[in-house]
């Protein structure tokens, strides 16, 4: 039985990363065929957009380092140098597990095994802060603007985006509840420990480490509008702002494999943007810059520390 739900989950997430690339390769072909390829140019200020997109990078991922910090005070007393450095890691082995859920393991790699399992739950708690910042600003981004009724209904993605957000906002504060549906049973005693603790964290803590999460998720927000308007510099910040935030709630929920939900985000960004008029190669351009500048780099620089780690 086991082999076979193992062969059926390889069947879906092959079926799925196919239907993203088809997807992806109709789109590219399509926009060859209309020579929308040669049509892409930078605008003048490109170099300085793109320069204040890379910038942006470090401040990304110090506030996440921040957060991983005053959650570990918990747990383990330990220099910001090595917080930060155990949160590039993470970022090396995240892109490796699906929905970048293995980010836990660089992180915690180099703490005692008796640890462990405390800073995975801890983790784990961070990125539903996270998760729950995406979810609340894509909800905002609903309703902000308004798809095709004939392809989308609107009303029900708000309806069922902000009843996932009240579930998640519900586990964040109440981590507890975890621990009451059936399969806790199989819960090991040290992670319903740290369970525990992460439910008995003040709620001043809590709410710091939510309102970092969202200072992270307006940081990459900014730098996915600063790169489409290095090609398109007349966009409506109105319309494209809550328009991107509507494609990073796409890509929160859609699961993914491998590589920092590359290809989703794709899927997502083209599946929205090209409603507002912007060309496919810029839309794909633009992801892929961002994911080389936020992910591909500084998991590049995680995979070099976890060499070098004990």
């Amino acid at each position: 039985m086991t082999q076979r739900i193992k062969k059926n989950k390889f069947l879906i997430k092959l079926v799925f990363g196919l239907a993203l690339l088809l997807f992806i390769g109709w789109k590219v072909s399509n926009s060859l065929l209309n020579n929308e390829f040669d049509s892409l140019t930078f605008s003048d200020d490109s170099t300085i957009v793109l320069t204040s997109v890379l910038l942006l990078m470090p401040l990304n991922w110090l506030l996440e380092s921040i957060k991983w910090q005053r959650l570990l005070k918990g747990i383990v007393h330990q220099p910001f140098l090595k917080t930060v450095q155990d949160v590039f890691a993470g970022i090396s082995t995240s892109l490796l597990t699906p929905n970048r859920i293995g980010n836990f393991i660089g992180r915690t790699v180099n703490l005692e095994k008796g640890l462990r399992t405390k800073a995975i739950v801890t983790t784990i708690h961070s990125n539903l802060a996270q998760f729950t910042a995406s979810l609340i600003f894509g909800f905002i981004g609903l309703s902000l603007i308004n798809f095709n009724p004939q392809y989308v209904s609107i009303n029900g993605l708000r309806i069922s985006a902000f009843v996932v957000i009240l579930l998640g906002l519900t586990i964040y504060f109440l981590p507890r509840l975890i621990d009451t549906n059936p399969l806790s049973k199989m819960y090991s005693e040290q992670t319903k420990n740290g369970i525990e603790m992460v439910q008995n964290q003040p709620l001043s803590l809590k709410l710091s480490i939510l309102s970092l999460s969202f200072l992270r998720y307006l940081v990459y927000l900014v730098q996915f509008y600063l790169i489409l308007i290095c090609f398109e510099p007349e966009l409506d910040p109105n319309k494209i702002i809550p328009a991107i935030a509507v494609v990073y709630l796409i890509t929160t929920i859609i699961p993914s494999f491998l590589f920092g939900k590359l290809f989703v985000r794709e899927v997502s960004a083209l599946f929205v943007l090209t409603s507002f008029g912007i060309d496919t190669p810029v839309i794909l351009l633009t992801v892929f810059i961002l994911w080389i500048i936020n992910l591909a780099i500084p998991g590049l620089i995680g995979g070099i520390i976890l060499m070098k780690s004990k």
